[in-house]
């Protein structure tokens, strides 16, 4: 199994098929207890959705897509083998061939929040997907205010898209400045466990 150093204690791997009633436990309660996620979840047919969603961005089905210029990443966070939270992201190739990732979704459970895990899992997918010709893109409701300080703090762009929704771009044609030296860190290794 891929792991990933993110920080001192701190691991980053792929999810599993054992971590899918984890994620949708996390995904399920923050919808219900912090209005994170669309409530459109709180159906049977969202229920169906989100976990189809969970299941085909495990990498043991990637090579089962239709469209392989799409790649998901399911990424587990754990704390001394303890899933502390999850982040989901798609990287595609838009029509004119520019590289562009979408951060789907990102949850901390509630123990676990307010530790830098969320904004590490975000700088993880920043250090290892900007190139300097890579959009990244993410949008979240108005309820999700640490995701909106964690994209703010790293110099995302903020637009409101309407019903609440927030939209945050960073890279090639975000029209942003490049952010501020970050502190000298190692960037995450991979390593098979």
């Amino acid at each position: 199994m891929d792991t990933f150093d993110a920080l001192p204690g701190v691991h980053f791997r792929h999810a599993g098929l054992l971590d899918v009633p984890y994620i949708f436990t996390l995904m399920t309660d923050a919808c219900m207890n912090d209005g994170c996620f669309s409530s459109t979840m709180l159906t049977g047919a969202g229920y169906g959705s989100l976990l189809v969603m969970l299941l085909s961005a495990l990498h043991v089905f990637q090579g089962w897509r239709r469209r392989k210029d799409v790649r998901h990443e399911l990424i587990v966070a754990e704390v001394d083998d303890e899933a502390v939270g999850f982040l989901h992201y798609i990287r595609y190739q838009t029509a004119q061939g520019a590289p562009q990732v979408y951060i789907d979704s990102c949850a901390i459970a509630a123990a676990h929040r307010n530790h830098g895990y969320g904004n590490r899992m975000v700088e993880w997918v920043m250090d290892r997907e900007a190139d300097g010709s890579t959009l990244i893109t993410a949008r979240c409701n108005h309820y999700a205010k640490a995701m909106q300080h964690i994209f703010k703090r790293h110099r995302f762009v903020r637009k409101s898209v309407g019903q609440g929704l927030e939209s945050y771009t960073f890279g090639a044609g975000a029209a942003v400045t490049a952010p501020p030296p970050a502190p000298a860190r190692a960037r995450p290794t991979l390593h098979n466990a």
